[in-house]
């Protein structure tokens, strides 16, 4: 809810386009379980690459592990 971020959110043609894109992949179905399971991901994601619980993990080894939570999640094969 970060005022600075919402904006550049919504003004950034690109990352509107990203957004998108995302839930289009994420969610290809409609209702609301449609648009909350990618909002959650994404957040969830989001979060995580910030956590200080991660700080230490080499990036591509955190990329991994995301990546197969990810897709755990979403129901598709790890």
């Amino acid at each position: 809810r970060d005022p600075l971020v919402v904006g550049f959110f919504t003004e950034h043609e690109g990352l509107r386009e990203i957004m998108v894109r995302m839930r289009r992949i994420l969610s290809p179905a409609g209702g609301a379980d449609a648009r909350v399971r990618p909002a959650l991901l994404v957040a969830a994601i989001s979060g995580a690459v910030l956590h200080p619980f991660v700080r230490d993990i080499d990036d591509q080894i955190l990329r991994e592990e995301l990546l197969r939570m990810g897709r755990r999640y979403l129901g598709m094969p790890v």
